[in-house]
């Protein structure tokens, strides 16, 4: 079964939202609104975030759940940073809620287009041909898929927390 229509479109959508926010941090850093340190660990993470539409066009459901969950992720840090709850510690710029709010339809469409009915069938039957017809599934526990959900979670607030503060750190090694 060829990939679905609506599922090509999702992934160039997604490389375009990846680029522009790529495009976004290199802005930010020629304005001298963030150091070049933090512009190589933004890139970093990029380049680990390409493997999402790579992995979405080869027919995982697996990125497909993932690219959900730091679309939710994601929304949730934009709604926390407009409440103004911790306006004091996260430097927000006029350039990142912009780009926040130009791309939110992006990522909204994205969302729409891979789990549409038949893209749902494909990444199924991607799945499927990837185990073979003869293979039973041994699906993880609910404590376990718990257990992975909280350390992903710390793993990626981890990651936003070092990429907020690392001029902070960069400081505090080269001062010494």
């Amino acid at each position: 079964m060829d990939k679905p229509e609506g599922v090509s479109q999702a992934i160039v959508v997604l490389w375009i939202t990846i680029f522009l926010n790529v495009i976004c941090e290199a802005i930010k850093m020629k304005l001298g609104e963030s150091t070049a340190a933090e512009f190589s660990f933004v890139l970093i993470i990029y380049a680990i975030i390409c493997i999402i539409p790579y992995k979405l066009s080869k027919g995982s459901d697996a990125a497909r759940q993932g690219f959900v969950a730091l679309i939710l992720l994601y929304g949730l840090s934009i709604l926390i940073i407009l409440s103004g709850i911790y306006s004091d510690s996260v430097d927000v710029t006029r350039i990142d809620v912009a780009l926040s709010v130009v791309l939110l339809p992006a990522n909204l469409f994205i969302i729409y287009r891979l789990f549409q009915p038949e893209a749902s069938s494909w990444f199924s039957k991607q799945e499927q041909n990837l185990k073979g017809d003869s293979v039973e599934v041994e699906y993880p526990t609910i404590l376990r898929r718990y257990l992975s959900t909280f350390i992903d979670g710390w793993l990626i607030l981890t990651l936003l927390f070092i990429r907020n503060y690392s001029a902070y750190f960069m400081f505090i090694f080269t001062s010494t």
